[in-house]
């Protein structure tokens, strides 16, 4: 047992450390759902403030609020009003649309009164925004990203969501010096869900990946844009709804790689990365290290500065919201930091350098497992500049496992204090599995759900709510940790519950 403890301190001990990479500031933002967020330099001194849309209840009245907080001291935003229109269930992008050198905002979501609310608003030199005369659909529960598709130095717009009859649709607009044309891309219509812009065979000419609810059904497709027409890749992926998708060059060889993450039709939450082969071939790449989401959001970006993409996602697993950073390790190999954020549904997480110190920031919003409303922004407390201490790389490599060295075998365990028939009787109870090679992520975990339901009907489903073992490299290893939990949880009254299979 002295054995087990020392392993469980070492193991807090780890994550304390996790939680010094982002530290929240003192100043925090009203915390939204059904939020969006973006960074934006509109004073251009390197150093970002915070556009924030969404929703929150205070009293009983359900505010709709988009805040520019503007950065009026060390680690201090200042709400203020700069002209922008208050949304939920929407979206914003930043660019230079008028190419006059300062930052724009695009923008779409549910306004007040259910009113659909879409707009560019232009960036002013006194730091507030006018809105553009450039119009575009109003589309909500979707997204809007700019991006150069025809390459003639105007930023155009891929526009997705619901329209005020419900229908989802994806539109792309050609910025004409300063309006927007409908060019017919003749896309299928997506909502909750991301339409995003890419690079997918690397010839200079914008792409779109589509992932999110269509009339027929979740979606995930690529479509190659051909002198301004775009054709459907043929290569299939699955399907999501409640999603996001981003394009990012994971392994830096030049080739757009993607990651999806969402719901399946059957409900289940799912994340892929495919790698970008060449000849618009797309590889799977095994992601044992990532936590499936649904209704989630990704971003990138290199929050440690060693120059590869990073990933940061919010969203909900089947028990309860999470928010991860994942370093990238190289050969698509991703390893939770354990930064120790707070999960959020129907939020948002984003990185930006607000501080201009060269490494990148966190902002999260949403509603976290005690629909409290977070909003919080982290400062990265890694300064590229100086070499990391030893304990910091002690800390990133110890615990995480080398898959490649595999395989190995696991147990899983649960406990609780309750009456497994549903009544008033409660007493300890402790659930274990026997050893496993896990041949598909989770797999035991969904397995083990299944007995205790079959079991005992008032257990709830989960899919990694429950603990699992470290991965060890032979059986009788595994099973030296197992009996050490059993004998713990028995030591201190736990009735013991064999779950074999």
């Amino acid at each position: 047992m002295h054995k087990l403890s020392r392993f469980i301190v070492f193991i807090l001990s780890i994550a304390s450390a996790a939680a010094q990479v982002y530290v929240p500031i003192s100043n925090q933002p009203q915390g939204r759902m059904h939020a969006a967020a973006t960074w934006i330099d509109l004073q251009a001194n390197g150093k970002a403030d915070l556009i924030l849309s969404g929703d929150y209840v205070s009293g009983n009245t359900t505010n709709i609020r988009t805040t520019y907080y503007q950065q009026t001291g060390t680690n201090r935003f200042t709400a203020t009003n700069k002209g922008l229109p208050d949304i939920y269930n929407g979206s914003m992008d930043v660019g230079d649309f008028n190419r006059d050198g300062l930052q724009d905002v695009v923008l779409s979501g549910m306004g007040a009164g259910n009113r659909p609310v879409s707009g560019i608003f232009l960036g002013q030199k006194d730091g507030s925004f006018k809105k553009s005369d450039a119009n575009f659909a109003a589309l909500t529960e979707g997204s809007v990203e700019f991006g150069d598709f025809d390459k003639d130095g105007f930023l155009d717009l891929l526009v997705s969501g619901k329209d005020q009859n419900g229908r989802p649709l994806t539109i792309i607009y050609r910025n004409e010096q300063g309006q927007l044309a409908d060019i017919n891309a003749r896309l299928p219509g997506i909502s909750r869900g991301k339409a995003s812009w890419g690079d997918a065979n690397s010839n200079g000419r914008l792409d779109v990946l589509l992932c999110g609810n269509s009339n027929s059904g979740p979606l995930t497709q690529v479509y190659i844009n051909t002198n301004g027409h775009f054709r459907m890749l043929t290569q299939r992926f699955p399907g999501l709804k409640n999603s996001d998708a981003a394009w990012a060059d994971f392994d830096n060889d030049g080739k757009k790689d993607f990651i999806i993450s969402g719901e399946t039709a059957s409900g289940m939450p799912l994340t892929r990365i495919y790698r970008n082969m060449g000849d618009l071939n797309y590889a799977e790449v095994s992601t044992p290290g990532i936590r499936p989401l649904k209704n989630c959001s990704i971003d990138m970006g290199d929050f440690d500065a060693d120059g590869d993409l990073d990933i940061v996602m919010t969203g909900e697993s089947l028990e309860r919201p999470y928010t991860i950073v994942y370093e990238n390790k190289g050969n698509f190999n991703f390893v939770d930091i354990i930064a120790g954020l707070p999960g959020v549904s129907a939020g948002i997480a984003t990185f930006g350098d607000y501080d201009g110190d060269g490494d990148l920031d966190l902002f999260v919003s949403g509603l976290d497992v005690c629909f409290e409303f977070v909003g919080m922004i982290f400062r990265n407390t890694i300064d590229p500049k100086i070499e990391r201490e030893e304990t910091m790389d002690i800390f990133i490599d110890s615990p995480i496992v080398d898959y490649s060295k595999g395989p190995y075998y696991y147990f899983v365990w649960s406990s609780c204090f309750c009456d497994l028939q549903g009544g008033d009787n409660k007493s300890y109870n402790m659930f274990i599995s026997n050893i496993h090679m896990e041949r598909q992520d989770f797999n035991l975990n969904y397995k083990f759900n299944e007995l205790l339901i079959n079991r005992f009907p008032n257990w709830s489903f989960a899919d990694r709510g429950h603990r699992t073992s470290n991965a060890f490299l032979s059986i009788p290893d595994a099973e030296v940790s197992r009996q050490q939990i059993i004998d713990s949880y028995g030591a201190n009254g736990f009735q013991i519950h064999l779950f074999n299979w």
